[in-house]
């Protein structure tokens, strides 16, 4: 990740910090909607995988600088997704979900650079967790 590209995660989540609970409610309404099958992956009430992903992407922006101390956290995680039937396609369908909920929530905040850095985190992030 470029030097920019963290300024603006770091300024951006700020504003996502601060609209996690909207933002997150959105972001399951958003990915159920647009992708049902993937309903049947979530065993947990909706309002504590709101926090666990709010909860992660808090942890993932306060290593960014240096992701290598939750790296060995990420890849555990996604061991965990696969054994509850989580498939590579999957992570592309949240990633594109979860940047459509900070699009809906931060607006003209989250312009076209701000986006492209929360993808290059995510995918990152993803390539970590995928076996």
């Amino acid at each position: 990740m470029t030097p920019n590209q963290i300024y603006l995660i770091k300024k951006s989540f700020k504003l996502i910090k601060a609209n996690s609970s909207n933002i997150g409610k959105n972001f399951y309404q958003l990915l159920f909607s647009t992708y049902p099958e993937t309903k049947q992956l979530f065993k947990n009430s909706i309002v504590e995988q709101e926090q666990k992903l709010m909860g992660m992407i808090a942890i993932a922006v306060a290593n960014i600088d240096d992701l290598s101390p939750v790296v060995s956290a990420v890849k555990d995680l996604g061991k965990r997704h696969t054994m509850y039937g989580v498939k590579d396609e999957h992570y592309d369908m949240v990633g594109s979900v979860l940047l459509k909920a900070f699009r809906q929530e931060l607006k003209k905040e989250f312009d076209t650079e701000t986006e492209e850095a929360w993808k290059v985190l995510y995918n990152i992030i993803a390539n970590t967790m995928k076996p």
